[in-house]
């Protein structure tokens, strides 16, 4: 498997070398550290040129890349390891699912510079977004918390308000799965509904691909607002599943279209089951079936 390849191998633990590459998603910022995943390549030494997709750490507050970016970088690369305790959470298997190939710290150096600004793209829009909600909201915990569930950034939410959350049983909630792509679905698929009988669409177009249609189209943008990760693309592809079936007009239960969105998932990301949210999103899908089904 490509994912076992690609990991930086124990033998080279330590080794310096130049990277270049683009920032992806959101970089997480904590005192002095910035952290941030960088998709990009090995350019020195010449020997180890490849590929990577890297998982930086930034002790430098002067050399903070922002969503977009592109950068050059000396850095200190260690195979993706972590240390695990029973019952604890297994950091090596999240960074495996998240096709980490490397963790990689900053070295402090003059051949590390800004290669150019970030253009147009989501998660440039997500930063803009967040940093918009923090200038306007005084309140640091509620701004931590409206950012997390409107595009995804997290980084901001304090240790207290785990705490709270997780006593609360409530951390699920907070950060976005497929359950919120979900429910904004489903939300979404009722106001066309409702849409399409208030405008008396009956005569030109039918109920159902109107609703399908805006389900769809509300869950891809929230998804993308979420950063479209892979929880998220993997709820999408178990919508558009369920309503290729039953827009086809083909007799299935709730079962065989559940099994069809796993075979399609496991298309997707074949590694999808390392991932406690997979569980969450399939029964997530099954409830919104079980719900449709009792519309007329």
């Amino acid at each position: 498997h490509r994912q076992v390849l690609q990991r930086w191998p124990v033998a080279l633990d330590g080794q310096r070398v130049l990277v270049e590459g683009r920032v992806v998603g959101l970089p997480q910022g904590d005192g002095a550290d910035s952290r941030f995943d960088l998709q990009g390549e090995i350019v020195a030494p010449a020997t180890l040129a490849r590929p990577l997709r890297l998982r930086v750490t930034a002790r430098d507050a002067a050399a903070a890349p922002r969503a977009g970016e592109q950068w050059r970088l000396l850095v200190r690369l260690a195979p993706p390891r972590a240390a695990l305790n029973p019952g604890g959470f297994d950091t090596e298997r999240m960074l495996f699912h998240q096709r980490i190939d490397a963790l990689a710290t900053v070295v402090p150096s003059r051949l590390a510079r800004r290669l150019a600004a970030a253009g147009p793209g989501i998660d440039v829009l997500r930063a803009g977004i967040g940093d918009q909600i923090r200038e306007r909201v005084t309140d640091r915990d509620a701004a931590a918390l409206i950012a997390g569930l409107a595009i995804g950034a997290t980084a901001d939410i304090s240790r207290e308000q785990w705490r709270v959350f997780g006593a609360t049983g409530t951390v699920h909630l907070v950060a976005i799965s497929g359950l919120h792509v979900t429910l904004f679905a489903w939300l979404a698929t009722l106001g066309a509904r409702r849409a399409w009988r208030r405008l008396r669409l009956g005569g030109r177009i039918d109920r159902e691909p109107v609703a399908a249609l805006f389900g769809i189209a509300a869950a891809t943008g929230y998804a993308l607002l979420a950063g479209f990760g892979i929880p998220a693309q993997r709820t999408l592809v178990m919508l558009a599943t369920w309503w290729l079936v039953r827009l086809a007009g083909r007799r299935a239960g709730g079962i065989e279209i559940v099994g069809l969105a796993l075979l399609a998932v496991l298309a997707l990301d074949p590694l999808a089951p390392l991932a406690a949210g997979f569980w969450l999103s399939f029964a997530a899908i099954a409830v919104r079936i079980a719900v449709d089904s009792l519309r007329p």
